[in-house]
């Protein structure tokens, strides 16, 4: 083989080899730069679904405090006003406030009332499922004899997330009480 020859080959493969490193190189270094990408882009969504999670519940948990304190609840509570649970867990207003299950407990934690609203929208009893989970997770709250205690957490039930707050029922006029 001539020496020109063997000088073309040597340099053809010599650049062929540097070409299959640059390629190799450039695509393992895009690879690790696309990663990071994915990774700051999945903790920044990850924290803002947080973040606006932790503020509906917030809500949700003022919303509840706020139900919980009222006169009207206390004396639902006592037997004295049946038409309370009707006139303020209707449809439309559980749609407007977002609730879509609700269940009011005695100072036993037996239901006094419930209801859940479904996509149509129509109110249905509440599930058992979801009485037994509220009712355990209302042990905490009742059991607090000044009534201070309030629940706000999540929940995942048949694949659906809840968000849960729990407050006791007492009078806006006799705070420290027990729950009614």
């Amino acid at each position: 083989m001539k020496l020109q020859h063997k000088a073309w080959l040597l340099v053809v493969a010599t650049i062929s080899i540097l070409t299959t490193a640059s390629v190799l190189v450039s695509q393992h270094s895009i690879s690790r730069s696309f990663e990071d990408l994915e990774r700051r882009q999945f903790q920044e969504e990850s924290e803002r679904a947080r973040r606006l999670l932790s503020q509906q519940l917030e809500g949700l948990t003022a919303t509840i405090m706020d139900y919980a304190y009222w006169t009207d609840t206390v004396e639902f509570t006592q037997g004295s006003r049946p038409e309370f649970f009707a006139e303020n867990f209707g449809t439309d207003n559980m749609k407007y406030l977002g609730i879509t299950n609700v269940l009011v407990l005695d100072a036993l934690g037996l239901p006094l009332a419930g209801a859940e609203l479904t996509a149509e929208p129509a109110l249905n009893p509440i599930s058992e499922t979801m009485s037994q989970m509220l009712r355990s997770l209302a042990v905490s709250v009742l059991s607090d004899k000044t009534s201070n205690t309030v629940l706000r957490t999540y929940r995942r039930i048949d694949g659906e997330l809840y968000l849960v707050s729990i407050a006791a029922v007492r009078s806006q006029f006799k705070p420290g009480t027990a729950p009614m």
